[in-house]
């Protein structure tokens, strides 16, 4: 790679931007949840980000995390998620990371990055790169970008970014009917249940 007359940006000058930041916050307004299963359950809405500040010629690699929020369990009762007492202990929840890492930094700010491959799990057993979480435990995703150390320089330290809009609550099955039905509305793949569900109806 072609080395650059100017110093690298320091992380303060990298930016972020939650692609459909509208979106999550339309879930989040009801109160998101993200379904668990022994094989894993990819998230919708889709964690998407778009990049601005990066070296262009610097190789980096993104990471996603879900990390928990409080210390709290959560119970859906009387039509509202409650806390219900402390959080399970259990390790700290795996990264996930993109699978094109590393990239140069021009390639990460061209376009918006999905991470639509995330699957969310509660097999603590599972080695398929997926993220183990606790059901009934809240959680929201951080983004780690993360230069990589490029013909001998010293690495760089990491940049982490929170979205609070991704608050979610881990479940195996969704408790909210607001919820279920917007995410019936909102995500294509579901069109279909919709569709069955019409007619079943007729």
């Amino acid at each position: 790679y072609c080395s650059s007359a100017l110093p690298p940006p320091a992380a303060s000058q990298i930016s972020t931007r939650l692609e459909n930041k509208e979106l999550w916050e339309k879930f989040n307004s009801v109160g998101t949840e993200m379904i668990l299963t022994k094989n894993g359950r990819r998230m919708f809405p889709e964690f998407s980000v778009s990049l601005s500040g990066l070296d262009p010629h610097r190789l980096y690699s993104l990471c996603v995390q879900a990390l928990p929020e409080g210390e709290n369990r959560y119970k859906w009762r009387d039509g509202v998620w409650s806390r219900s007492g402390r959080a399970e202990p259990g390790p700290p929840t795996r990264f996930y990371l993109h699978p094109e890492c590393p990239a140069p930094g021009h390639r990460w700010m061209e376009r918006p990055i999905c991470f639509n491959k995330i699957r969310l799990t509660n097999n603590t057993l599972n080695q398929g790169g997926q993220i183990v979480l606790q059901s009934m435990h809240r959680y929201s995703l951080c983004l780690y970008i993360i230069p990589t150390s490029n013909g001998g320089s010293p690495p760089r330290p990491a940049t982490t970014v929170s979205f609070p809009e991704t608050s979610f609550i881990a479940v195996t099955s969704y408790q909210n009917p607001r919820l279920s039905l917007l995410k019936i509305e909102e995500n294509p793949f579901a069109k279909g249940i919709k569709y069955f569900k019409n007619q079943q109806e007729r």
